[in-house]
C-alpha cells in the first residue's frame, strides 16, 4: 500500500483516498483442545490443529468492491476508485505476477491474491484469476490521475514471464561447474 501512496505522490496526485489501509491481523493456532467453531472433534497426529486468521471485530455490513473472480469497477466515489487503481497498481508493481482480489470493506480485510505460479494459498486461482481481473477490470479516474495504463498496462506478457521463468531455472553463476558437467557431484 506504501509503494502505491508514493507512486501518486511522485506524480503529484493528491486526489486519492490516502486513508485506505489493509487491517491488522494475527494467527492464532489451536493445539491441544479444539474448540466448537473448529468443526474437528479433537486434536490428533491425523488431524492436527486449526489455524485462525483473527482480525479486529467489524460490522457484519461490507462494502465489497471485488469478488474472488469478479472484479467490475462499479462504483464511482474517491474511496472505490483508489481500491481499484490500488489493484491495478499491483499487477504493475508484483511485475505482472500478482493480482489482489476480493478486496472488502472500509478498512481492506481478508484479500486473496492470485499469481501467476498459482500458489499463495486457498483462493488461488493463478492464470485464470489474473485474466479475470485483466478483462474486467477499467481503469477510472485515480488509474488515470496516476497514470497506471502506461507503467502497469492491463496486457499480460507471457513472452517477458517465460523469459523470467527460464532465468529461474537456469544455474546461477556459481554452478558454472556443475551446469558444464564438471562439478564433483555430477553423476553418470
Amino acid at each position: 500500500m506504501s509503494a502505491f501512496f508514493q507512486h501518486a505522490r511522485d506524480r503529484n496526485v493528491t486526489a486519492i483516498d490516502f486513508n485506505i489501509a489493509f487491517t491488522d491481523a494475527f494467527l492464532a493456532e489451536e493445539i491441544e483442545s479444539p474448540s466448537p467453531a473448529s468443526g474437528i472433534p479433537q486434536i490428533t497426529a491425523e488431524s492436527p490443529g486449526i489455524t485462525w486468521l483473527v482480525e479486529p471485530k467489524r460490522s457484519t455490513s461490507v462494502e465489497h468492491f471485488s469478488y474472488t473472480l469478479v472484479h467490475k469497477s462499479r462504483k464511482k466515489d474517491l474511496r472505490s476508485s483508489t481500491i481499484y487503481a490500488f489493484a491495478h497498481f499491483v499487477w504493475g508493481h508484483s511485475n505482472q505476477t500478482m493480482i489482489f482480489a476480493d478486496l472488502d470493506g472500509l478498512v481492506l480485510f481478508d484479500p486473496m491474491t492470485h499469481t501467476v505460479a498459482g500458489n499463495s494459498g486457498i483462493g488461488d486461482f493463478g492464470l485464470e484469476g489474473i485474466n479475470s481481473f485483466l478483462q474486467d477490470h477499467s481503469c477510472g479516474d485515480v488509474c488515470n490521475r496516476i497514470a497506471l495504463d502506461e507503467v502497469a498496462p492491463l496486457i499480460f506478457d507471457t513472452s517477458r514471464n517465460e523469459e523470467q521463468e527460464e532465468q529461474d531455472n537456469s544455474p546461477s553463476p556459481g554452478d558454472a561447474d556443475s551446469a558444464n558437467g564438471e562439478g564433483e557431484d555430477n553423476v553418470d
